[in-house]
């Protein structure tokens, strides 16, 4: 094997080791310096050996050019919204039309929702190749450059699978109290929230932009994947095993009576 290529894998592969531990564990094996050294030298081989360019390489992290546009791009499947309920009453109503549809038993996965920007992320044989917003449901925009930035995102899967993953977007308090601070210094308008200072972040043209702010991610769906899952906690654990963040408020269910003391143990 070329040795340029292999230093190149090798440099690739330990970084996103890193990545995962620091991003996603919350567990960091080495220091700030050292993985920024890691990432300095295989910038450094990527940038004498272009023809091992990878869209999906760790480097592609700290953003690319300004794009022009967002291009528009059709979902494979489409994507629903939540719908809403606001007492338990309605939560029961919900269950009795449930239960027209759905003839067998079932229980529930709770997990907390979280106020942020759905994003679709598609994979093919455990590669990133496109990251899309909502949109109307049935097309969103194109922003596979300014995803390819946020760090909860394997860019390469832990198996090479086929799947569409649907995430959640968001930002810590702190983030929005500091960029703020920079808008303020700066005399530019303020984000009102931190949901809006994820979806402004997310439109940036310039995914160096998006590439300086905390971004996070939770991935909690699977589909059109190339394999089955028989339950939503199957699900949430294999996005999981892949290298994805996933919310780690959820609870398994039994009724309805349990979902309702879930979500008021948060209240």
């Amino acid at each position: 094997m070329d040795t340029a290529k292999s230093k190149i894998d090798n440099l690739r592969e330990l970084i996103e080791r890193h990545r995962h531990a620091y991003h996603t564990e919350d567990s960091p094996e080495i220091s700030d310096e050292a993985y920024d050294s890691l990432m300095q030298n295989l910038i450094e081989l990527e940038r004498l050996h272009p023809e091992y360019y990878s869209p999906n390489s760790p480097s592609q992290r700290v953003g690319g050019d300004i794009q022009e546009k967002f291009e528009k791009v059709r979902h494979a499947a489409n994507q629903w919204s939540f719908d809403n309920v606001f007492n338990y009453e309605e939560l029961e109503e919900w269950e009795v039309r449930n239960r027209k549809i759905i003839e067998a038993d079932y229980d529930y996965v709770c997990e907390l929702k979280i106020d942020g920007l759905k994003v679709v992320l598609t994979y093919e044989s455990g590669e990133l190749i496109r990251a899309a917003t909502r949109g109307d449901g049935s097309v969103g925009e194109d922003i596979t450059a300014s995803a390819r930035t946020i760090r909860t995102i394997p860019l390469i899967l832990k198996e090479k699978v086929s799947m569409t993953v649907i995430g959640e977007a968001w930002m810590y308090k702190s983030e929005l109290e500091r960029i703020n601070k920079e808008q303020q210094e700066a005399g530019a308008k303020l984000y009102a929230n931190t949901r809006n200072l994820t979806a402004g972040t997310l439109r940036q043209l310039d995914p160096k932009v998006v590439a300086s702010r905390n971004i996070q991610l939770f991935a909690y769906d699977i589909e059109l994947a190339d394999f089955e899952l028989p339950t939503q906690e199957s699900e949430l654990q294999k996005l999981t095993n892949l290298g994805f963040q996933v919310n780690r408020n959820s609870k398994h269910c039994n009724n309805l009576k349990e979902v309702q003391n879930y979500y008021e143990s948060f209240i």
